[in-house]
């Protein structure tokens, strides 16, 4: 990061958020109550349990809390829409409509590159400044069964996972995160549909990706220092 410099690799290039857009979701509703330190105890462990267990239950509650504040689905769709433009991610718009039982926001069309992006500019405190910390604490605390990728790549990442069914019944696996290593620091957006479509072998492609990125990345000692 501190560069807008983004190497993409693969045919994989978007797809459905799932779990991931649980991020900029969690941050909207702490920037709304003015950061961390203003939440309520019942919010603050929403929060935690989206962030670091992927509670579908918690981030169900997260959005209705948006949804209370900016008049129904539409507008805090549109609320999360804002974080997403603030990170200059305007062709994203964050889904209402749910599909075979699963949230509505799970289904937004979210690509790689404007996910990398978000991630980057909430590390640098640039989007949800008030929410930034406190995220990238939770994502630093993600539950065990959830570490793969990124989570076995370095001792010192941030991360947040999705995954879901395709209408074909094939998973895709994504997460999210930042890495710190040797003074520098990157912003990651990985993804993959498995030839079989089962989410282990999903999650067991995403590590092996995150571990080549890390291993082949070349650490400058930079790090998001303005916006």
């Amino acid at each position: 990061m501190g560069s807008d410099s983004v190497e993409q690799l693969g045919p994989l290039q978007t797809g459905p958020a799932w779990s991931t857009i649980k991020l900029p979701i969690a941050a909207r509703v702490i920037e709304d109550t003015g950061g961390a330190a203003a939440l309520s105890s019942s919010t603050r462990d929403l929060v935690g349990r989206a962030i670091t267990a992927s509670d579908n239950a918690a981030a169900a509650e997260l959005w209705d809390q948006l949804a209370s504040a900016h008049g129904g689905p539409s507008g805090a769709a549109s609320a999360v829409g804002e974080l997403l433009a603030a990170a200059g991610d305007t062709q994203t718009t964050v889904s209402t409509v749910g599909r075979d039982g699963f949230s509505p926001y799970g289904q937004t069309e979210w690509s790689l590159v404007a996910q990398e992006h978000f991630v980057s500019a909430l590390a640098a405190g640039c989007v949800a400044p008030a929410a930034a910390g406190e995220l990238r604490t939770l994502m630093g605390q993600v539950v065990p069964d959830q570490r793969w990728g990124l989570g076995t790549a370095s001792s010192n990442a941030s991360f947040k996972g999705g995954w879901g069914p395709g209408l074909d019944g094939r998973y895709l696996v994504r997460q999210v995160g930042v890495v710190e290593q040797d003074g520098g620091a990157i912003a990651v957006a990985i993804a993959a549909i498995p030839g079989d479509g089962q989410v282990a072998t999903g999650t067991a492609a995403v590590t092996s990706l995150a571990q080549w990125v890390v291993a082949n990345t070349v650490w400058t000692k930079t790090k998001p220092t303005s916006c």
